[in-house]
């Protein structure tokens, strides 16, 4: 099923073992078929137990070693962005639509027509052989649509640490009637001045959407950062037993349309950004 293929995207959640143990074979197999392999995974919540974290985490140094770009969401920096109220379950489901809209991010980059496109082989100079990836979403609105933008995007939820240093962005601004040449322009240049770095190669896209009225969104990717980084950062484990089966026992899952295009809002509406 994956000869053939140009690039393949794997998808996990680490610290279990399917998703754990299966996600470096997949890989393994894509880089000797020659793809561009993108890995989108997350780590566990701390309440999930230090065991369940520790397999996690050598898991994805074993996924690290057959990948071009690897993109690590921490579930626990996810719950600073959503409400204290969130339930277990939702919590669970927010995690599988970061998974879902990292890839989907990427993807719609090469596959959505745009005013000014980003085709495959940007995107292949970007990932190839990249090493850790930051990404980030992030959306703006009315008049102060390119700083909340462009903020959010590089203080997105998806971020354990800074965009500086990247050498290499690759950056999709997607906007209505109401977004303007020099709004995507300026989005850019805050983005690439974050890197603290005057010659960041910066790829940009510009994609028209309908019914997005005055929002701005933005999907940036970082990569090409000199120094090494740490792949797997340290997480402070919660004092909570680990919930042994609690995947299994949870029922059936809250179910999201996987052709949605809405962004999340904890993703599009940082509190930590205001």
């Amino acid at each position: 099923a994956l000869e053939g293929a140009d690039m393949i995207f794997i998808t996990a959640g680490m610290g279990g073992g399917t998703g754990t143990g299966s996600a470096s074979v997949v890989a393994r197999i894509s880089q000797e078929l020659g793809a561009l392999t993108v890995a989108v995974v997350t780590k566990p919540f701390s309440f999930e137990g230090p065991r369940r974290m520790q397999q996690a985490l050598e898991g994805i140094r074993k996924l690290q070693q057959h990948v071009d770009a690897l993109i690590i969401v921490s579930n626990d920096r996810l719950l600073t962005a959503v409400d204290h109220k969130t339930s277990v379950k939702e919590a669970f489901f927010i995690a599988d639509q970061v998974l879902h809209h990292g890839v989907k991010g990427i993807s719609d980059i090469i596959n959505v027509a745009g005013l000014i496109n980003v085709d495959f082989a940007d995107v292949r100079s970007i990932l190839t052989g990249a090493g850790q990836v930051i990404m980030g979403i992030g959306a703006g609105r009315g008049e102060n649509l390119v700083q909340e933008a462009s903020e959010r995007a590089v203080n997105s939820a998806l971020l354990e640490t800074t965009i500086e240093g990247a050498t290499k962005l690759l950056v999709n601004v997607v906007g209505g009637e109401a977004l303007t040449l020099h709004d995507a322009q300026e989005i850019v240049k805050r983005i690439r001045e974050a890197t603290g770095r005057d010659d960041a190669n910066v790829l940009f896209g510009v994609t028209y959407q309908e019914n997005i009225g005055d929002e701005v969104r933005v999907i940036m990717v970082a990569t090409g950062f000199n120094e090494a980084r740490t792949i797997v950062s340290p997480v402070q484990t919660l004092a909570v037993p680990a919930a042994q089966g609690l995947r299994a026992r949870m029922g059936k899952r809250l179910d999201f349309n996987p052709d949605d295009t809405e962004i999340p809002a904890f993703l599009r509406y940082n509190p930590d950004a205001d």
